[in-house]
């Protein structure tokens, strides 16, 4: 039987109803909320809809991926980019408002998850790096997902490109992260120090019109997206590292220069993984978050 979906980003929020193969049956999109409680009420509306929608007589699982250090029973513990979420019981929430199952994930492991069961082949070790308001990944090892964050209150280290006390300090409280550089929010900052104004688009315009000052903030991310790529591999030697997040998708010159810096490292080298843009866009998240709660039902 299908679950529920909720994807829980910095900007965004979605939902869906998925099938056991990773199928989209129906979707809401509610705006973004500023409190907890207007969280649970957004989410207990979209779930409402969704249940009216799908007509399922049986109760469906509900998984929820949200952007941070993830307790499964409660909720989030530290989230730096949404912190009134912090220690708030958003699965607590939902279960006493419907009869189903709530289970809470990162949502880094969401994605990778949702990713990773979208490939026609999947690889005996898999890595998903997701950009977007925040920037994370998970891994899949003999499918199984790893754990990468445990109880760390910063970014894990092999997202960290530079331990230099210059280096731009992160909210997550390290210094040098790739979340200071290559996210949605530190781009934008940097489109408008150059004086451009419609954040991740404009750059992307910018960037295609051969702009210097563009180029420089591309290149600086796409360095760093680079170093944390081969952090990865060095570290897991995957088969495979899929990219994807909002970043990508607004700013695809970021794939296009990072692919052209790996195919010129891939040429006669060994354990080299391939590259490659995510295949679910938006719907990541929620894939993610329904098929996990699927499998940890059985």
């Amino acid at each position: 039987m299908p679950a529920i979906g909720i994807d829980v980003g910095g900007t965004w929020i979605r939902t869906g109803v998925v099938d056991p193969t990773g199928r989209v049956l129906a979707r809401r999109r509610p705006d973004p909320v500023r409190t907890v409680d207007e969280l649970v009420e957004c989410l207990a509306l979209a779930i409402d809809e969704l249940l009216a929608e799908h007509n399922d007589d049986d109760a469906m699982s509900i998984g929820v991926a949200l952007p941070g250090i993830v307790d499964a029973a409660t909720g989030l513990i530290r989230c730096v980019n949404l912190p009134f979420l912090e220690g708030a019981d958003v699965v607590g929430a939902l279960a006493s408002r419907f009869d189903a199952k709530v289970t809470a994930f990162t949502d880094a492991d969401a994605a990778t998850w949702g990713e990773y069961r979208a490939l026609s082949s999947q690889p005996e070790r898999f890595i998903h790096l997701r950009l977007g308001t925040g920037v994370a990944c998970g891994i899949v090892v003999a499918n199984k997902l790893q754990n990468t964050s445990g109880d760390r209150a910063t970014h894990w280290d092999a997202l960290v490109v530079s331990e230099s006390r210059e280096a731009r300090p992160c909210k997550c409280g390290l210094r040098g992260c790739l979340e200071t550089i290559a996210s949605g929010p530190a781009l934008e900052k940097s489109a408008e120090a150059i004086g451009c104004r419609d954040g991740l688009d404009g750059l992307q315009r910018l960037w295609t019109k051969g702009d210097a000052r563009a180029a420089l903030i591309v290149r600086e991310a796409t360095d760093a997206i680079g170093a944390v790529i081969d952090n990865l591999r060095h570290r897991f030697a995957p088969q495979l590292i899929s990219v994807g997040g909002g970043v990508v998708d607004r700013l695809p010159c970021l794939m296009e220069l990072v692919g052209s810096a790996h195919a010129d490292l891939s040429s006669g080298a060994a354990m080299i993984p391939e590259i490659r843009l995510a295949r679910l866009g938006d719907d990541a998240g929620v894939v993610g978050a329904a098929l996990l709660t699927l499998r940890s039902s059985v």
